[in-house]
């Protein structure tokens, strides 16, 4: 009884290798797929850097770069967390509003130990003297010790 029950074992063992469907895609299917990329009408590029040095000099900046734009408005803020009312409280903020398709704003500033900071980067792109479209960035949190 042991051996029928061995080698119907092994033959489904070696039919369900041979036998194993297959679940890849069409190559027709894989090229009818969209490309993903953000849904901007005029933003190209939105950067943000902030970085803080190991003597306490934090550094935030924000560049746009907006085609078809008449006029871009940056705002960046460096925030401080308060610990004792659970928010974020801006301890500096920079701004620039400038005519063209490029714009950047930010700079450093001297920070204490023991919070934990973040940079958040808003950028408005005008046309015609209005706001046509609007992104806000924030950075990752950084502890400084």
């Amino acid at each position: 009884m042991k051996k029928p029950f061995k080698l119907i074992l092994i033959v489904c063992l070696i039919l369900s290798t041979v036998i194993a469907p297959s679940f890849a895609l069409h190559t027709d299917v894989a090229t009818e797929s969209k490309d993903m990329h953000a849904m901007f009408d005029y933003i190209n590029i939105m950067g943000l850097y902030f970085d803080i040095s190991t003597w306490g000099k934090a550094e935030c900046d924000v560049i746009v770069t907006a085609l078809d734009a008449e006029a871009i408005g940056i705002e960046v803020e460096l925030q401080q967390y308060d610990s004792k009312n659970y928010r974020w409280k801006t301890i500096k903020s920079w701004s620039n509003y400038e005519e063209g398709i490029t714009s950047g704003a930010g700079g450093t500033y001297w920070i204490l130990k023991g919070y934990l900071y973040r940079c958040i980067g808003r950028c408005d792109i005008y046309v015609g003297g209005k706001i046509v479209e609007e992104h806000e960035m924030i950075s990752k949190c950084k502890y400084y010790d």
